[in-house]
């Protein structure tokens, strides 16, 4: 198959409007005649067809990788603001001090790492903890839902910034 043909498949959800139906004038003969077949006259035309497209990337990437590592036929995106999924549609490992969410232009979401203090390079996002500001982001500022998992060096809290008994 050649790769033409290879990224035409690739196309989904691919749709034609038809607006406007040509007839052979029989609207015309149908008034005179009192002809009911006349709408079985009417046909649609296509001159020429120009199809873009796009990946749902949730406003976190510019372009689409050809390959994806689940299936080799579909196209995944190539993520930034530190996202990561076949369609950027949540935080990569590390970076859920906030709730993902999906970018737009007034709100260019970055997922930001978790304040961990170098103790831990994994956290998961806790709305409750967000909404009594119990975790510290990079910033030093008591902002964001970020709980970091599995504390090393012998450290404890929600930012492995406490010591163990």
């Amino acid at each position: 198959m050649s790769a033409t043909l290879q990224e035409w498949s690739t196309a989904t959800k691919i749709r034609l409007q038809f607006i406007r139906p040509k007839t052979t004038l029989g609207h015309l003969l149908s008034v005179m005649q009192q002809d009911p077949s006349v709408t079985r006259r009417y046909f649609y035309s296509i001159k020429d067809i120009h199809i873009g497209g796009k990946c749902v990337c949730n406003g976190h990437a510019s372009q689409c990788d050809q390959s994806s590592p689940d299936d080799p036929y579909k196209v995944s995106c190539s993520c930034q603001h530190n996202t990561c999924g076949s369609q950027c549609d949540s935080c990569c490992p590390g970076y859920h001090q906030y709730e993902w969410s999906r970018a737009t232009l007034d709100n260019p979401f970055v997922c930001e790492k978790c304040n961990c203090n170098g103790h831990s390079e994994d956290c998961y996002f806790n709305q409750t903890v967000a909404e009594q500001r119990l975790s510290t982001n990079i910033h030093g500022n008591q902002r964001g839902g970020g709980v970091c998992k599995n504390c090393q060096h012998h450290t404890t809290g929600i930012n492995c910034d406490q010591c163990q008994d």
